[in-house]
This record gives C-alpha cells, structure tokens and sequence, in this order.
C-alpha cells in the first residue's frame, strides 16, 4: 500500500507541474527497483489459478462462518453471546 501511495503521490506531482523532469526521474528510480522486488517475490497467478480461487472462495471455501468468526472476536462484539453459543 506505501508502494502504491507513493506512486500517486509521484502522478500528482507530474500534474501539478512544479517539480523537474530530473527531480521526478530521481523518484521515479527507486519506487521502480522497489516494485520490480515486490514482483519478484510475489506468487504468479495464472488465469487457471485465478478461476479456481475463485471457485473455491464462491462455495465457502477458505472463509470463515459466522460462528467461526465469534469465536475469534472479544464476546462485546459477538453476533452470539457466550451463553448463546452452546
């Protein structure tokens, strides 16, 4: 996310015009190493990849019931109360 913010922040100082071609070339450089390190290490995501997590995530898979939720939330925020739950 502090990737991102600082890439807009970059966008918005190319509009506004009052920094130099060279000061924005100079901060352009490391938010690109930076991002190109990110990328190396983050998991490629094939189409196929991409419909099976979608698939799964569509039928429930790899999330959380609401009674699973409650149990991992402080009892003031439950949907069920302590008494409720068994």
């Amino acid at each position: 996310m502090w990737l991102r913010e600082q890439f807009l922040s970059l966008i918005t100082e190319c509009h506004i015009l009052t920094t130099t071609q060279r000061d924005l070339e100079h901060r352009l450089q490391p938010l690109t190493r930076e991002l190109t390190a990110v990328y190396k290490f983050a998991p490629n995501t094939s189409p196929k990849a991409y419909k099976q997590a979608k698939t799964d995530l569509d039928r429930g898979h790899f999330t959380f019931s609401d009674e699973e939720i409650d149990t991992l939330l402080p009892s003031h925020l439950r949907n069920k109360k302590p008494a409720e739950m068994s």
